[in-house]
């Protein structure tokens, strides 16, 4: 069991750590209330399947236009659609998603968001990644949840992993993760 929800008094702060008892401050390089018509481009990268980019989460493409800020949120998009024949070469098919990360990197912190996954079987996910150096390529995956399939016990599963894709002494694949059982189905509402 997970206890009471902490009251969130001060949206500055940790919601674990109201009273700051860490003396942390918000790097606003980082944090977005998503309350503008568009995402700041100086704030945030929408991968846009050019191949300088990930492309996508098989067999779904990343397209910006997935992508769209409404209502205090940034909404990413899951949808069906028919994609052009040179990302269905590559393994991309019929469905569409997009990613959005920090221009920035953080670094070592607290890190904290406020999200409902897709009421989809596509993978609503939150990731650190510092990826795309040959000897340096690490991953924590703080969740990834697949919000609606055709097994009501996987609507509640929280999957986290931390990932080592390559270091300087070799380029062996490290992982560890667990999965979380919620008592209620993630993709009902924010969390």
């Amino acid at each position: 069991p997970l206890g009471p929800t902490p009251t969130h008094v001060t949206p500055d702060l940790p919601l674990s750590d109201q009273a700051n008892a860490g003396g942390w401050k918000r790097d606003t390089r980082l944090s977005d209330e998503f309350n503008g018509s568009a995402l700041d481009a100086e704030r945030w990268h929408v991968n846009n399947a050019t191949g300088t980019d990930s492309l996508g989460r098989k067999p779904a493409l990343f397209l910006p236009e997935n992508a769209k800020l409404g209502n205090g949120n940034l909404n990413i998009t899951f949808r069906k659609q028919t994609l052009p024949e040179k990302y269905v070469a590559l393994g991309y098919k019929d469905y569409s998603s997009a990613m959005v990360r920090t221009n920035e990197r953080g670094m070592y912190g607290y890190y904290e968001a406020r999200a409902k996954p897709m009421n989809s079987a596509g993978s609503s996910a939150f990731w650190l990644a510092w990826t795309g150096l040959t000897d340096n390529a690490t991953e924590i995956d703080i969740f990834e949840i697949g919000g609606k399939t055709r097994n009501e016990a996987f609507d509640r599963l929280y999957n986290m992993n931390a990932h080592v894709w390559a270091r300087p002494q070799n380029d062996q694949h490290l992982s560890s993760g667990s999965t979380w059982i919620a008592p209620w189905r993630l993709a009902n509402t924010f969390h």
